[in-house]
């Protein structure tokens, strides 16, 4: 592959990736996926987000594990948009291996 593809191929990544963040934020925002996930003091699990959102549980859990996939161009578009946001040094499996408490859904 030459270097001027190369180079455009990688500049089309990163509009991808950038347009997937702004999708996943959006999202979050309108729907109010980021503000139930404020709200919750102790965590929340899909199951329970989905719940309260009544919300399709599949859909929820869609965007979910997209946003950790985009989580670093998340933070960006939020923190622009004037939210206080960070990513979380581990993920799920650092929290477990932990110890710390961990709450099973029923998998809907």
């Amino acid at each position: 592959m030459s270097d001027a593809l190369q180079s455009q191929w990688a500049r089309l990544a990163g509009f991808i990736v950038g347009y997937q963040a702004t999708w996943i934020t959006d999202i979050g925002l309108k729907t109010g996926l980021f503000q139930e996930i404020a709200d919750a003091d102790d965590g929340i699990t899909e199951a329970d987000l989905a719940s309260r959102l009544d919300f399709d549980p599949r859909y929820v859990q869609l965007w979910c594990r997209s946003a950790c996939v985009y989580a670093d161009d998340a933070v960006r578009q939020l923190s622009r948009r004037g939210y206080r946001a960070r990513r979380l040094e581990d993920g799920f499996p650092e929290w477990k291996q932990a110890g710390l408490p961990v709450a099973v859904g029923d998998g809907g």
